[in-house]
């Protein structure tokens, strides 16, 4: 199979800086969607996400290409692969597992820490074996009630990202030409109808909407079209596509447009979403605007207006663009994504995905024992100042861990051939 000329495979592959510019922008967009109290606030969650997964299909792909063009065994292929993943993306996750663990055993007699690490109880079996994303299945068939703790929440995408690792080597080392083009593009189609007919399946087997929705996001089957448009970037030659920038603003401010779109059909299902925690944003029993661009990052909201069905591929579409704009070296937004502060951040952005959750929540319950008052009800000049805080705590845990113990697993890592 012949190189794409379009990327340049080589023996050594090239360094994307804007990637690392997208990792970190996107990153601190996650951190901020996460963010406790009301400010500050970036309407885009769930939608940085997939960013995430089409420059995952995209990297795993064309590494998986160029050890492919060295033509080696199937065995010294996936035996390269695999360990230089797993040095890469296991010690930091089963590290951060164990280390919850061990709390949950030790400090049996705190409240908070029971609480925060319950999911250890009926999911840790999922957490371990990278199952995760099917834990809101699974744990619905054992009886046991849909719930997330931060702690462990937002760790489904790696359960996605590593069941992606089991499928892709497979396809790249044994198909090829035409036919490896031709599953890429079915499993780009395929999706938007699963995703269309899943949702009605799954309520008759659970009528609770925010079950099936929850499950549509997390889920790899639903999600694949994600990871498959970036590995297309990869396997196709986009040289047709001119100008990349001008659609990434264009699938932008449409994504921008269809939300404001589905403001009042999100405004009149208000009230089925005062579990989600932002009820300091009802006005009269309604949701005012400020109110609904937190929501906008939220899956949750992905089930009114069907938005799973056209939203989520409108996303993927701008994730596209934006990651080929990055490729050919014209990267959209290239003062902040080649900013040197944002790709320190893009190097550093899997522990700080990692720990994010669990830091606020103890930078949380160490401001409600030091402050006088509820941290919502602070002046919301002191949200941002609270937020650069911990965002700092965030960055300084993360650094950290990539200098003194990831880094360890990477220069074994650069030893694998």
């Amino acid at each position: 199979m012949k190189a794409n000329a379009q990327i340049g495979l080589s023996d050594k592959l090239s360094y994307i800086k804007a990637l690392d510019g997208m990792r970190g922008l996107f990153c601190l967009v996650i951190i901020v969607a996460h963010w406790k109290l009301a400010f500050p606030i970036i309407p885009l969650g769930w939608e940085a996400l997939q960013t995430f997964f089409v420059m995952s299909g995209f990297l795993i792909t064309r590494i998986l290409l160029n050890e492919k063009e060295r033509k080696p065994s199937f065995g010294n292929y996936t035996k390269s692969f695999y360990l230089k993943r797993l040095f890469r993306i296991f010690p930091l996750y089963f590290a951060y597992l164990l280390v919850m663990s061990l709390l949950r055993f030790s400090m049996k007699g705190s409240e908070f820490i029971q609480t925060q690490t319950a999911e250890l109880e009926h999911s840790g079996v999922w957490l371990y074996t990278y199952l995760y994303n099917f834990k809101t299945w699974f744990n619905f068939k054992a009886g046991i009630p849909f719930t997330d703790t931060p702690f462990f929440s937002h760790l489904w995408s790696l359960s996605v990202e590593e069941q992606f690792y089991l499928i892709f080597p497979f396809l790249i080392y044994f198909l090829r030409g035409r036919v490896l083009k031709g599953v890429i593009i079915a499993m780009i189609i395929v999706p938007q109808f699963i995703r269309i007919f899943g949702y009605p399946y799954l309520l008759s087997v659970n009528p609770d909407p925010d079950w099936a929705i929850i499950l549509i996001y997390r889920n790899i089957v639903f999600q694949i079209d994600a990871l498959s448009i970036g590995a297309a970037l990869a396997i196709f030659n986009f040289s047709w596509i001119k100008r990349p920038k001008f659609w990434f603003n264009v699938f932008f401010i449409a994504v921008l447009m269809v939300h404001a779109f589905n403001y009042p059909i999100v405004r009149a299902s208000f009230t089925d979403l005062s579990n989600l925690s932002y009820e300091i944003f009802k006005s009269n029993g309604q949701m005012n605007v400020l109110g609904y661009i937190h929501f906008l990052g939220h899956p949750e909201v992905l089930q009114f207006g069907k938005q799973f069905i056209y939203m989520m591929p409108l996303v993927n579409l701008w994730c596209f663009f934006m990651v080929l704009s990055a490729i050919r070296g014209t990267p959209v937004w290239k003062s902040v994504l080649e900013n040197r502060f944002v790709v320190f951040v893009g190097k550093i952005s899997y522990g700080m995905y990692v720990y994010h959750f669990a830091t606020m929540i103890f930078f949380m319950k160490i401001l409600r024992a030091v402050l006088p008052m509820n941290p919502i009800d602070l002046p919301y000049i002191l949200h941002f100042v609270l937020f650069f805080v911990y965002l700092g705590c965030v960055i300084g845990i993360s650094y950290l861990s990539y200098n003194y113990f990831e880094m360890f697993f990477l220069k074994m890592k650069k030893k694998v051939s």
